[in-house]
């Protein structure tokens, strides 16, 4: 049977691994990505009926909650939210600006964007967050990466529970 999964961060890393194979297992995938000429230069519109590309950059709430208007009627499956936002440098090196991406795209707007699919969410849709293990581990150059993603483990897991 052809679920329909939604996923953030689909034009690289585990996000593109994800959306090729679940498009190999016979899927629909709806992409939400920043960049969509980036997501068309990746070849895999030949499965056009299975694949839906929806411009949503996450570290911008109106662009986020436009996606309900892409959905319709559909009903997700899964959520999958691949997207993050780290730089790596020294703590005294972060501007205030590369501080709030870091926190809106791993932290907030998650959350953001939880609210929104919701009501698109089938009542046992499976929701998977991308966490990491900088985390759960002091790194010189990783701190409020590692801090985003310490404070995104909460509220993952109170939406997957």
């Amino acid at each position: 049977m052809q679920q329909t999964y939604i996923i953030t961060g689909a034009t690289s890393g585990l996000g593109l691994s994800l959306v090729k194979q679940i498009l190999h297992d016979g899927h629909k995938v709806i992409a939400l990505v920043r960049n969509i000429e980036k997501m068309r230069a990746l070849n895999l519109e030949q499965q056009d009926d299975q694949l839906q590309i929806v411009p949503c950059d996450m570290l911008n709430p109106e662009s986020i909650k436009v996606v309900a208007s892409h959905l319709n009627h559909t009903t997700l499956d899964a959520f999958i939210y691949c997207s993050g936002v780290g730089y790596f440098k020294g703590i005294e090196a972060h501007t205030t600006e590369e501080m709030l991406e870091t926190y809106q795209v791993n932290v907030v707007h998650f959350n953001l964007l939880f609210q929104t699919l919701r009501p698109f969410l089938k009542n046992n849709a499976s929701i998977v967050g991308i966490g990491s293990q900088a985390g759960f581990a002091t790194q010189a150059y990783a701190a409020h990466y590692g801090a985003s993603k310490i404070a995104f483990l909460p509220i993952d897991e109170c939406v997957t529970s």
